[in-house]
């Protein structure tokens, strides 16, 4: 529905160039971290067969 009056212009998507936040970086960096060393525990246990920790 429009009522016929200007409100203002719509945001230009690129006018912040699509940057993520950093600290959706750091949640990417703590993932990464993460599952690395779930692999290499999973990686001691295929070798070993006792779980580490």
């Amino acid at each position: 529905m429009k009522c016929g009056r200007f409100i203002a212009d719509p945001p230009d998507p690129d006018a912040d160039g699509g940057k993520v936040p950093w600290h959706f970086w750091i949640l990417v960096v703590a993932l990464v971290l993460y599952l690395g060393w779930r692999l290499v525990q999973t990686a001691i246990w295929l070798i070993t067969g006792d779980w580490p920790g």
